[in-house]
Order: C-alpha cells, then structure tokens, then sequence
C-alpha cells in the first residue's frame, strides 16, 4: 500500500499551491482531480466568464461610443467563438 503524508483533493485556487508547498518540504503528497488539472475556476467558472464579460463590456462601450465622442460605423459585431481563445493561454484547456 501506498503512504503519502497528504492527500489534496481538488487542484483549484488552494489545491494546486499547497501541493506545490508541500512537496517542496519533502512530504510525499496525493494529488486528486476529478477533471482538468487548475479545477473549475479556471477552466470552465471565473477565468472564461471574465473573459465573455471583458468582450461584451467592450462591445457595449462600442455601440455606445458616440456618447463619448466617438464615432464608430454601424455594423460592429461581436462572436463568443472567438473570444473563447482568449481564455486558452489562461487555463490551457479548449
């Protein structure tokens, strides 16, 4: 049988660093994940929906750019598909 002197469940915000701590002072350590190493925050939660939120937030400032002195043409649009990549180099996952 296996001896770790600690389990971690979960690889998110606390997870991951604690490991990394750990097995810097030598102890042996168990490292759980049910999913995508960086847990949900980082892959599916915070990281993308700050991300979609940065996008639409720059949308609106265009589409209400005139406001401020600014002209831009009609027509500008936004895709979610390309700002999905924006993400990518954050968390390292499609």
């Amino acid at each position: 049988m296996k001896t770790f002197d600690a389990i971690i469940i979960g690889s998110g915000q606390a997870g991951t660093p604690l490991a990394f701590k750990m097995a810097a002072h030598q102890k042996k350590v168990a490292f759980i994940e049910k999913e995508h190493l960086g847990g949900t925050c980082l892959n599916v939660g915070c990281t993308p929906t700050k991300t979609y939120v940065a996008s639409a937030r720059r949308m609106w400032d265009a589409q209400h750019g005139e406001e401020l002195g600014v002209f831009i043409p009609p027509g500008q649009k936004q895709t979610f598909r390309k700002s999905k990549p924006a993400k990518m180099p954050l968390s390292n996952n499609p």
